[in-house]
């Protein structure tokens, strides 16, 4: 995929220009709270909880969306509105494949944005 399709890299210089030397370690903090999301994620999925599953992948949404992450803010809301539609009756297999997703392209955006401040 083009970057532009993992970041918005336009709003991307512009936060870095208006952040300044902070820029560095906002790119540093969301890589690293991202994986802990992650890693919360694959929790809720392993113990059925499908309303943290909703919560958490919302937090990783917003933060994604702060850092013009498109990929991840795009995959995150659709693992938060399938969850949320699915608390009474989830369907974990579809829940774990929209999570892959999340996976996937965290790990493109985590290259890309790491690629940025190298």
């Amino acid at each position: 995929m083009p970057v532009e399709e993992y970041l918005d890299t336009d709003s991307l210089n512009m936060l870095k220009e208006v952040m300044a030397e902070e820029f560095e370690e906002l790119l540093e903090l969301y890589v690293e709270d991202a994986s802990q999301h992650l890693q919360d994620l694959d929790q809720a999925m392993a113990s059925g909880d499908c309303e943290a599953v909703t919560k958490i992948s919302h937090s990783l949404k917003g933060a994604s969306s702060n850092i013009y992450a498109r990929c991840m803010a795009a995959a995150c809301l659709e693992l938060e509105e399938s969850s949320r539609e699915m608390q009474d009756v989830p369907d974990w297999s579809r829940l774990a494949a929209l999570l892959n997703d999340i996976k996937v392209c965290y790990q493109e955006t985590r290259h890309r944005l790491l690629a940025l401040i190298a």
